[in-house]
């Protein structure tokens, strides 16, 4: 009888608090979003998908194209981490696409737009937490 009414109790609460949780910036609608354009087999083929937040490289890594190729790198903030990305973007033969938060984060995105030719996503709003910047 006592369990039956401690089920009850942390059912009731549970089911009264469940929708009162926030949802974590990192996990922003907006992540889908960019997911579901990244699923372009041309990007997938032709760009590294480099990840410069925590919160997308896992998801992307997982359920993104099998011939994709996504590097993490936060914070990336120094020149040498430039430099090494330049190399394999040679070596490998394709461009640099940078997947970041738009409301903070740790990497230097003036850096890295001063890098490289960057071209920002034109269908992401500024009100979205993840953005696309990507080779031209």
């Amino acid at each position: 009888m006592i369990s039956a009414i401690i089920f009850v109790f942390l059912n009731s609460y549970f089911f009264i608090n469940f929708p009162k949780q926030r949802i974590k910036e990192h996990d922003d609608w907006s992540k889908i979003e960019i997911h579901k354009q990244l699923q372009n087999p041309e990007l997938a083929n032709d760009y590294f998908y480099v990840v410069v937040d925590w919160g997308m490289y896992y998801y992307q890594g997982l359920y993104g194209p099998s011939f994709q190729s996504v590097l993490y790198m936060e914070p990336l903030n120094s020149q040498s981490q430039i430099d090494i990305l330049k190399q394999m973007s040679r070596g490998h033969n394709r461009k640099l696409l940078f997947i970041y938060r738009h409301d903070k984060n740790s990497s230097n995105l003036d850096l890295i737009r001063k890098s490289f030719r960057l071209e920002e996503n034109k269908t992401t709003s500024k009100d979205q937490i993840w953005h696309i910047m990507q080779e031209a």
